[in-house]
């Protein structure tokens, strides 16, 4: 099947949208059918290219809240299965080291309050964008990933320079494992 997420502008009735081609009702078998969800959600048109990220809500550029752009729409993405290897993907998708990053859930950076555009990920990690990861477009609508509550926040750790060394892990400024940076990790 066809899956495709539609983000309606000015028009309120899917007959509304233009669609390229005609349509052959007697040789199109019913496997591929196409499917469209539907958010119920005013949506402004912004400055974003589909397969942009950013992280909203944080105190320093490499934390916050997901957010993926498709269609000129920024939205959140949800939290279930997400694991190590998305982080890995989003923080070098932004530029940030690819390993020892943190998620959380939404409350740690608040919810979003736009569509919720992506759920479900599945990254192997060697991916260099969330849009390369296996994902599930009808979790996004559907049970857990329907609301605000599952959107997912995540801490990347911040590119280091080579030679610097630091303490981590000790509880006490004074105490903990030693970590020398070595090529940007």
């Amino acid at each position: 099947p066809v899956s495709v997420v539609v983000v309606v502008g000015e028009g309120d009735n899917v007959w509304n949208c233009s669609y390229n081609g005609t349509v052959d009702y007697y040789s199109c078998p019913s496997n591929h059918d196409a499917s469209i969800i539907c958010q119920v959600t005013t949506i402004e048109p912004v400055e974003c290219q589909t397969g942009n990220a950013r992280l909203v809500g944080g105190t320093e550029e490499y934390e916050g809240r997901v957010e993926v752009c498709i269609n000129n729409n920024w939205g959140s993405v949800c939290r279930y299965s997400w694991n190590t290897n998305e982080n890995k993907v989003l923080c070098k998708q932004l530029g940030h080291q690819e390993l020892g990053a943190q998620y959380f859930s939404s409350n740690t950076y608040g919810q979003g309050s736009g569509p919720i555009l992506m759920g479900y990920l599945y990254c192997t990690g060697s991916e260099n964008s969330l849009f390369e990861c296996s994902r599930n477009v009808f979790s996004v609508v559907s049970g857990v990933c329907a609301n605000h509550y599952n959107d997912v926040g995540v801490k990347c750790e911040e590119v280091c320079k080579n030679g610097t060394i630091r303490l981590e892990s000790g509880g006490l400024e004074t105490h903990g494992r030693v970590e020398v940076c070595v090529n940007g990790t």
